[in-house]
Parts: structure tokens; sequence; C-alpha cells
């Protein structure tokens, strides 16, 4: 069984940035692309079952501008809310 997904990223101005999940660059220095801000937050989407497990929320979508997208809230430690 092989692995099937992609890496997004999202920074900190909500943009995303999508990469093959075995061609993505280094993590450390990495700027976005569309406005050179940094990275706020990462993932893997996972394409392996057919689903896209994963995916972010579109926040704004702009024919002049980068698409935004939610950027989710860190995820409680050990079951808490």
């Amino acid at each position: 069984m092989s692995y099937e997904g992609w890496e997004q990223r999202l920074c900190e101005n909500g943009h995303r940035t999508v990469y093959d999940c075995y061609d993505a660059p280094e993590e450390n220095g990495w700027r976005c692309p569309h406005c050179r801000g940094r990275m706020a937050w990462r993932n893997n989407v996972d394409e392996t079952n057919g689903g896209s497990v994963g995916m972010v929320r579109l926040k704004m979508l702009h024919p002049e501008v980068p698409a935004i997208y939610q950027i989710p809230e860190p995820q409680p430690k050990g079951g808490e809310k």
C-alpha cells in the first residue's frame, strides 16, 4: 500500500501553497510565494483512500488577489476542551 497525498502550507496572511508530498521544500526559512509572509501552519492532506482528509477551509476568494484560507486553531492536547 502506498501513500497518496500532498502538503499544504498557510502563511500568516492565509495564503495557501500546495506541494507534492514527496517534493516539498524545507520548512526552515520558507516564505509565501504570494506575499513573502512566514509559515503559520502546515499539514499533509491524505488522498490514499479517495478522500481529501485534512483540507483547510476557504475564507475569502477574490479574482484579483490570492485566495485566503482559514488558519486552523491549535488542537487541545490530551482530549482537553
